[in-house]
């Protein structure tokens, strides 16, 4: 997951270079930012961007140790981000919308305010947090469980 991460780094700052140069940016309300401002930014976007994908992660654990089947896990999780997808298309109440895994990928748009919205980084963290840490403990009860050793 981090070298994906890094390689949409990577690629997403060389596009921009090709097709801007190193010349300042406005963000998403107009501010002017230098471009190493803008690139700082960009780090810190990926941070927030990995946290729910960190959640969808810890759903997949969760599904490869219930399971016991790779398979399964992978098809699962895309099954399962689809499912968070087409339940924020169809919630109609913005604060129910709000706590979905789903929505916490917008989270990244707090960095690029001017100031920065500490309400959407935040919200992204701790609604992630919540997504990862219940999967995550479910597979370790099942994982507890096995007899890993084989004694």
């Amino acid at each position: 997951m981090l070298l994906v991460l890094f390689a949409l780094l990577v690629g997403g700052t060389i596009a921009g270079l090709a097709a801007w140069g190193w010349h300042p940016l406005r963000n998403l309300d107009g501010t002017v930012l230098s471009a190493p401002h803008a690139l700082a930014l960009t780090f810190a976007a990926l941070g927030v961007f990995s946290a729910p994908l960190i959640g969808v992660a810890a759903f997949a654990v969760m599904l490869s140790t219930v399971t016991r089947n790779s398979a399964a896990s992978i098809v699962g999780s895309l099954v399962y981000a689809l499912a968070q997808e087409a339940i924020g298309g169809l919630v109609h109440q913005t604060w129910a919308k709000q706590y979905l895994l789903s929505d916490q990928f917008d989270g990244w748009h707090g960095v690029f305010m001017s100031p920065t919205d500490w309400t959407l980084i935040g919200r992204a963290f701790w609604v992630s947090a919540l997504f990862t840490t219940i999967p995550l403990a479910i597979a370790f009860l099942y994982f507890r469980r096995r007899d890993v050793a084989g004694e």
